[in-house]
């Protein structure tokens, strides 16, 4: 059997733990993630602004009437 190599272009990094393929084989991680802060989102309605962390899922309040 050959090898390989996982690589990311410049300003992401190599992030996750070992994954298992359909033959029960260990393989390391193999997804690239920017590096940084996590991405935002910004939201706002009438009675406030929050934002929205892309990666955990969860909302912050920034301005609230």
């Amino acid at each position: 059997m050959g090898t390989y190599k996982c690589d990311c272009y410049p300003g992401f990094q190599l992030t996750g733990g070992k994954t298992i393929d359909g033959e029960g084989i260990s393989h390391p991680a193999s997804k690239c993630r920017a590096i940084g802060d996590d991405p935002l989102l910004f939201l706002s309605n009438r009675a406030a602004i929050r934002q929205y962390d892309l990666v955990t899922n969860k909302y912050h309040p920034l301005v609230n009437k």
